[in-house]
């Protein structure tokens, strides 16, 4: 809504899934556990940050957000399709059943 000065879609890079990201995944620290068959990884290009993603059987995807480096800080359903700046705010957009939701990062 309204008029912006600034807006920039980025799209995603995939990554390879390391074996870090692996055992990473078998034991997050909270729920839900990914089954590290079931594991894509993706980087949003150019803001070091990482998106966990991972298939789940009784549900959508469920994706954690990851700064390079450092311990994941948020889990959210649905796969992320990219990043949009709007006058130099990211969100990261997240696909979930159809539902678009864009989560501030």
């Amino acid at each position: 809504d309204g008029v912006h000065k600034d807006v920039r879609w980025t799209e995603l890079d995939s990554i390879p899934t390391g074996l870090e990201t692996i055992a990473w995944a078998q034991h997050p620290g909270f729920s839900p556990p990914l089954d590290p068959s079931l594991i894509y990884v993706q980087s949003v290009h150019g803001a070091n940050i990482d998106l966990i993603s991972a298939y789940v059987t009784d549900g959508p995807p469920v994706t954690y957000v990851r700064p390079l480096g450092q311990q994941p800080y948020g889990g959210f359903r649905g796969s992320p399709i990219g990043m949009v700046s709007v006058d130099g705010i990211r969100y990261v957009v997240f696909v979930n059943d159809g539902l678009v939701t864009p989560i501030r990062i």
